[in-house]
């Protein structure tokens, strides 16, 4: 095992907050961002604090306000 895969933390949630497939995770994300309309931002942000209870309860609603400005770094 490699340093950088001991540092990796394990997906302990898999598969109950979010899919286990990394394929089937990918593919949730994407829809979210494909069908998030954009929200009209009157001033400029520099950091968004978003829901976080799983992706099925919160990842449109997430993606609705990510999708909606520039993002340089995100971490999901």
């Amino acid at each position: 095992m490699t340093t950088e895969e001991k540092n990796i933390r394990k997906a302990v949630c898999a598969g109950d907050w979010y899919p286990k497939s990394p394929i089937e995770l990918t593919k949730q994300i994407a829809s979210y961002f494909a069908e998030s309309e954009k929200i009209p931002l009157e001033n400029s942000i520099s950091a968004l604090i978003v829901p976080h209870a799983g992706y099925m309860y919160s990842g449109k609603q997430q993606l609705k306000h990510i999708n909606s400005w520039k993002v340089s770094s995100m971490i999901l």
